[in-house]
């Protein structure tokens, strides 16, 4: 017996709403570690208690917000303005 599969070409948008589901999410996740990591190596370096860790978690907070705007946000006022992807079911192309 063999399993139906929908592969990503057929799920059309879906697949490529996850995609950028999990990137957005990942980003938002490793700036923080990293630049928590990278505080917490100074701080170790310098003799220091967790100044550069908070610092550095603060900055990967800020600075993935950032990279996720202007990765994907940019794109999506782009298309607004432009009219992309304003199409309803039925055939509707006016702003709602």
């Amino acid at each position: 017996m063999s399993g139906t599969r929908t592969s990503p070409a057929r799920l059309g948008g879906l697949a490529e709403g996850e995609s950028v589901a999990w990137s957005v999410m990942s980003t938002l996740a490793a700036g923080p570690v990293l630049y928590g990591l990278i505080g917490w190596g100074l701080d170790q370096w310098l003799g220091t208690t967790r100044v550069f860790v908070a610092v550095g978690i603060v900055l990967g907070f800020v600075l993935s917000f950032y990279i996720v705007y202007a990765r994907f946000g940019r794109e999506t006022t782009e298309a607004r303005e432009q009219g992309v992807g304003t199409e309803h079911a039925d055939g509707d192309t006016r702003h709602r």
